[in-house]
């Protein structure tokens, strides 16, 4: 946030930062032995479901607004991949 002449903030500590924080990402992926032409995966993207900010701005200067732009939450999904 905005702070003043002598580093002072007039918001508490994170309210536009982040803490630490660790993105976990799995995939499993599954191809038969041989020539196999295809694949079958299942995968999950931020697993623990970490909540934070992708990016936020304080233009508390002269609109008195913030913006939060969250990140997104878990997702899970499977594909299937046929070569040839």
């Amino acid at each position: 946030g905005q702070i003043d002449l002598f580093s002072n903030s007039d918001f508490r500590p994170y309210t536009i930062g982040n803490r630490a924080y660790a993105i976990h990402n799995v995939r499993l992926s599954y191809e038969p032995p041989g020539d196999s032409k295809i694949r079958v995966s299942g995968w999950c993207r931020n697993v623990t479901d970490e909540r934070f900010n992708n990016f936020a701005v304080d233009l508390s200067t002269f609109a008195q607004v913030q913006l939060h732009y969250p990140a997104d939450p878990r997702l899970c999904g499977a594909d299937v991949r046929v070569s040839w």
